[in-house]
């Protein structure tokens, strides 16, 4: 639920074909890069998935290789993780206005949600049944988030995992408002903009 299944939060044993990797996590071969004209500078985040997008698109594939390690410095704070998701959202709708689709297809759900509850919400000062959808839907909702939780618990063998049960809900609130806020704001990048060469 807060991986949008990418290939590193699987734990996979055996090699196999994805279809992205974050650069954090990756070796490219310089003539792919080179290929498509190299990062867009102008993407502070989301830029990997703007380069692995375009390098797709050119029939090219991503090899994930599970004894392969690196290690990352995460945030520490709900608040400096919650300002990273908000920004995840901009970008990846900056994404979505550059090549015009999505470059992930999870990328609009979390706005989606948001935009259905506060939908609800205002329904539900005039009729009874939004009110019920709503509790209904966050009711799901929250039963997933918990059973993630447990399972990243069990996963990581720590009592930390239970984090999750704030973790998910902070992320998928953040980067839905992200992505909303980007199309309520004058675009940062236009979609026949060219990318900047290395």
């Amino acid at each position: 639920m807060g991986s949008g299944g990418s290939a590193q939060s699987k734990n996979s044993t055996k090699k196999h074909y994805v279809s992205s990797l974050p650069n954090c996590n990756a070796m490219y071969k310089k003539a792919a890069i080179k290929e498509v004209g190299g990062f867009d500078e102008r993407f502070v985040v989301g830029q990997d998935g703007d380069l692995n997008y375009r390098i797709s698109k050119k029939g090219n594939k991503f090899l994930y290789i599970p004894n392969a390690k690196v290690l990352h410095h995460r945030r520490g704070t709900f608040k400096s993780f919650s300002v990273r998701m908000f920004k995840y959202g901009v970008w990846m709708a900056e994404l979505f206005k550059k090549h015009g689709e999505f470059v992930r297809w999870y990328a609009f759900l979390p706005s989606i949600a948001i935009l259905f509850a506060v939908i609800l919400l205002i329904t539900s000062i005039k009729f009874f049944i939004p009110s019920l959808l709503l509790l209904a839907l966050m009711a799901v909702y929250f039963i997933l988030v918990f059973i993630t939780s447990i399972q990243v618990t069990y996963k990581m063998k720590s009592k930390y995992g239970l984090f999750t049960l704030f973790i998910i809900p902070v992320q998928h609130v953040a980067y839905g408002l992200g992505f909303l806020y980007s199309f309520t704001n004058s675009p940062l990048i236009s979609k026949d903009s060219s990318c900047s060469d290395i």
